[in-house]
């Protein structure tokens, strides 16, 4: 039980969009694919069922929550606007600095983009 304490404490999830851009995440939810089949019984073989795929009519989707970017990565952070298709989109995930996965996405297109309010009373 120690074993997965240690995995999940102390995590943080570095995203490349593109080569230049790097933000980190504090979560990233709808990590999934899918895909749509037709499924019909064939004649005189209705012991099995044969499964086509369909071609898809949504995309698979991923939401980056509470990104933060320092530095340079924080002025080139501008070019992101929604209809922006972003090529490689690499997911470093890492324990006190240390790598452990990297995930990657060919390509994603940017659907929406927002902000938290901005309350200085608060801190935020």
């Amino acid at each position: 039980m120690s074993n997965a304490k240690e995995i999940l404490t102390n995590l943080e999830f570095e995203v490349q969009l593109g080569l230049m851009l790097k933000i980190n995440f504090a979560s990233i939810t709808d990590i999934s694919s899918q895909s749509e089949f037709d499924i019909r019984a064939d004649g005189g073989n209705n012991d099995r069922m044969f499964f086509s795929p369909k071609p898809r009519r949504m995309p698979d989707r991923i939401v980056f929550n509470k990104g933060v970017s320092t530095g340079m990565d924080a002025r080139v952070m501008s070019w992101l606007t929604p209809g922006l298709v972003i090529e490689g989109v690499m997911i470093n995930v890492k324990q006190d600095g240390i790598m452990q996965k990297v995930l990657y996405i060919d390509e994603g297109i940017v659907s929406r983009i927002s902000f938290s309010n901005l309350d200085a009373l608060r801190g935020e």
